[in-house]
């Protein structure tokens, strides 16, 4: 007998405003600065993903009753990228008025770019199994299994996680060869306010990656 069954899921999360934006946070938000006229950064969510889709496919091997029983399995997925975007620190202490506060916060999260300017890979894998199971003459429902798996079977390759990315971005409050800005009128200009660092986009460690291919097998008794 064979089984094809699969399902796709459209994902969405509504964008926020960046930090310093006109959006008001209790105890947190700057009266001042609703005046000055920032502008919320738009675009998609980190944890947006925008598309998933699974198809799998099952098949049972006739076999005689003596020999037990075997199944073929294998399902695909396939992911599209998550965004991620150049953020960093920025003290904007010099150009707001402090209106009361005994500690002004030391800096804020600023966007230099939408939220959404980068994306991991669309990624796709294989994923193949093996079932196998035999009576044990223990009971009706006693039996011996053997499970093999081979996952990632064709060793596709790509960057799925955008948390294991490096995102260092340089600023005035981190870089003292950055000249600083008022955010407020001002746009920044990459290589004089910011600029990305060394290493912008490039992963930190083996996480940043889809599981590579992986071998797996496993037996039992279930009753």
């Amino acid at each position: 007998m064979l089984r094809i069954q699969g399902h796709s899921i459209e994902l969405f999360k509504t964008p926020q405003a960046s930090s310093l934006s006109p959006v008001k946070r209790p105890g947190r938000t700057l009266p001042s600065r609703r005046s000055q006229g920032v502008a919320p950064r738009a675009g998609d969510l980190a944890s947006d993903q925008r598309h998933k889709a699974r198809v799998w496919l099952t098949c049972d091997v006739p076999l005689p009753p003596r020999l037990g029983g075997l199944s073929l399995g294998g399902l695909e997925f396939l992911n599209s990228g998550t965004p991620y975007g150049a953020v960093g620190p920025l003290d904007t202490r010099p150009v707001v008025t402090n209106p009361g506060y005994v500690n002004p916060p030391a800096s804020e999260v600023y966007y230099f770019t939408a939220r959404d300017a980068f994306r991991t890979d669309t990624t796709t894998r294989t994923d193949l199994v093996l079932n196998y199971s035999h009576r044990a003459g223990l009971g009706k429902r006693a039996e011996l299994f053997a499970r093999w798996t081979l996952l990632n079977a064709f060793n596709q390759q790509g960057i799925e996680n955008a948390s294991a990315l490096n995102q260092s971005v340089l600023t005035p409050n981190n870089s003292a060869q950055l000249r600083r800005f008022n955010p407020f009128v001002e746009a920044p200009v990459r290589g004089t306010n910011w600029d990305f660092g060394r290493d912008f986009g490039k992963p930190l460690s083996r996480f940043a990656y889809q599981l590579p291919r992986t071998y797996g097998f496993s037996v039992g008794f279930r009753f």
